[in-house]
C-alpha cells in the first residue's frame, strides 16, 4: 500500500497479514509483543476466523499501520554536534 502522509512530519505505512493455522497462544503472544514495542504502530484491521474441524486451528487476518517521522531536507542538512566542538 502507498504511503500516506499524516500532517507535516510523518508518514503511515500499512500492511496487511495473513496467518494460517495459528494457535490461540502463538496468536496471542505475538499480539503482546506487538503492543510491548516502544513503536508508533496501530491494528486498523483483525479478523479472526475458527478453521473447521480442527483444535485450536484460525486463520487470522491483521493490518497493521506504522507511523515514521519524515526528515526535511533543512534538519538533514544541520549539523550535529556540541556547542564549541570544532578542531582547530
Amino acid at each position: 500500500m502507498p504511503e500516506v502522509p499524516h500532517g507535516k512530519k510523518y508518514v503511515e505505512r500499512a500492511t496487511v497479514v495473513r496467518l494460517r493455522k495459528v494457535g490461540m497462544l502463538s496468536l496471542a503472544k505475538m499480539l503482546e509483543q506487538l503492543e510491548q514495542q516502544h513503536m508508533p504502530i496501530s491494528i486498523s484491521r483483525f479478523n479472526i476466523r475458527r478453521r473447521g474441524g480442527e483444535r485450536d486451528s484460525y486463520d487470522v487476518e491483521l493490518g497493521l499501520s506504522a507511523f515514521d517521522r519524515t526528515e526535511t531536507p533543512k534538519e538533514a542538512a544541520a549539523p550535529t554536534g556540541g556547542a564549541g566542538g570544532g578542531t582547530k
